[in-house]
């Protein structure tokens, strides 16, 4: 049989058509390259937001605490303690409670500055200095029973050698220097406060008060029995500095090496209430080199300017986020 001859068409696309649907194609790519750039930078805007707002927080937390303990001196009035130590060029532990030194910018902000001090900080930047007492205090064992420099305490206590402290038995306080903790009797150690040495501050005068007022240099102002307690002493100061290009809130204590608390505080200002009428309310807020008496400063006002780690977030500028954190804080030790 004779089958019919079939004429079979090539099926397939034309250049134009090829070139039509890579048109689409890349339509449609960058479709999807923009919401993949845009969801991009949405999440690191939520996630620069979220870091500002973390470090804000943490930053002020770090303050806040530190300032409101400032100035505390246990159960004794300042005005009834004697300070046994040498003087310093580090660090003076009897100072005001608190002392701030106010940036008057003679550069321009972000640029490296030097303080009073000669510490490297952050220009256009405030600084401020918080001493007291710890809040965990540590009891008198025992009854000193002569003029001797050792004050006995329950072991494991905490104390060192080189550690500053202040003892008080609420009425008459002293600050010192720990210059041994030695063994005693089972259960306790003898906390020595003797003159010379290579501590720095040192301590000025090693004996008890016992008797009569003793001729110079003047001992420590009670036996301190039983009803007395020894607490730590602290000195910090908190600056804001650079590493890196990057500044952060940093923070030393008793005169070591500045630490970084918090990345990202690019600013810090500081305005102090002064009491001037001794009501326990401030009259007024000033910077710290318009305040006439630190003593009054009742309260503090902290100003912080955040900003993004990451750059390219915004049309301005850097292209960095930031916002601006402020809280008003208390000295509780100041305020009845």
């Amino acid at each position: 049989m004779k089958k019919d001859n079939l004429i079979i068409k090539q099926q397939g696309m034309t250049l134009i058509e090829i070139m039509v649907a890579l048109m689409l194609g890349a339509f449609l790519l960058a479709g999807v390259m923009q919401i993949f750039l845009s969801s991009k930078q949405t999440y690191r805007m939520q996630d620069n937001m979220s870091r500002i707002q973390e470090n804000g927080r943490f930053a002020m937390e770090f303050i806040s605490r530190d300032i409101r303990i400032a100035d505390y001196w246990g159960c004794v009035d300042a005005t009834n303690i004697e300070n046994k130590l040498n003087s310093s060029t580090t660090y003076d532990f009897f100072a005001s409670g608190l002392a701030g030194v106010n940036d008057d910018n003679n550069g321009n902000d972000g640029d490296v500055d030097n303080d009073e001090n000669g510490n490297t900080i952050w220009d256009g930047t405030d600084s401020f200095t918080l001493r007291g007492a710890s809040d965990g205090s540590i009891g008198i064992a025992n009854q000193p029973t002569g003029t001797n420099a050792s004050l006995q305490v329950v072991n494991n206590s905490g104390l060192q050698q080189d550690d500053v402290v202040i003892i008080s038995n609420c009425v008459a306080g002293d600050i010192f220097q720990i210059t041994d903790v030695t063994g005693a009797t089972v259960g306790f150690d003898n906390v020595v406060h003797n003159t010379g040495g290579t501590f720095d501050p040192g301590n000025n005068s090693a004996r008890l008060e016992i008797g009569p007022e003793p001729s110079p240099p003047d001992p420590l102002a009670n036996r301190y029995g039983q009803d007395s307690n020894i607490l730590k002493l602290s000195f910090k100061d908190y600056q804001i500095r650079i590493s890196g290009g990057e500044p952060f809130l940093s923070r030393s204590i008793n005169g070591a090496a500045f630490q970084s608390l918090v990345e990202g505080i690019e600013d810090m200002q500081v305005l102090y209430g002064e009491d001037t009428d001794a009501d326990g309310t401030p009259n007024h807020y000033v910077s710290a080199n318009l305040v006439t008496d630190m003593d009054q400063v009742v309260s503090t006002r902290v100003i912080l300017t955040v900003r993004s780690l990451d750059d390219n977030l915004t049309n301005n500028g850097d292209g960095r986020l930031r916002r601006t954190f402020s809280s008003t804080i208390v000295l509780r030790n100041r305020v009845d």
